[in-house]
């Protein structure tokens, strides 16, 4: 699945991807924020379930600082909002394509308790 696109800036297209990335045995998801096409911004799948980074990019002659926010997950992705030079860009909800590889924990420990409670009977 590619790049959602979610708002313009100067009438360019702003478009982002989620996806769950091995870091972590696939319990983080990397948030990557394209405009026109290029990458400005790319969380690279930080430990937290709400938090915010920054980066600087440069358009037009000057340098510009986007910043994206997101919040809590929920299933199958994230609650995000995107700012550039302080104005706010976006706010929407990233869906994080291999959303599925985050249920093996689940299954994981549902497994164990099955198979205790068989054990327990």
């Amino acid at each position: 699945m590619g790049p959602a696109r979610i708002a313009e800036w100067r009438g360019r297209a702003v478009e982002v991807t989620g996806h769950l990335i091995p870091r972590y045995l696939w319990t983080t998801a990397s948030i990557d924020v394209f405009i026109d096409s290029e990458c400005v911004l790319r969380t690279g799948g930080q430990l937290k379930s709400v938090g915010g980074t920054t980066a600087d990019f440069y358009d037009s002659g000057s340098t510009h600082e986007i910043a994206l926010h997101w919040r809590c997950p929920l299933l199958t992705g994230f609650p995000i909002r995107i700012t550039i030079d302080g104005e706010l860009v976006a706010e929407s909800y990233v869906t994080v394509d291999n959303w599925q590889l985050a249920l093996w924990p689940v299954l994981l420990v549902g497994a164990g308790a099955v198979a205790t409670l068989w054990r327990l009977w």
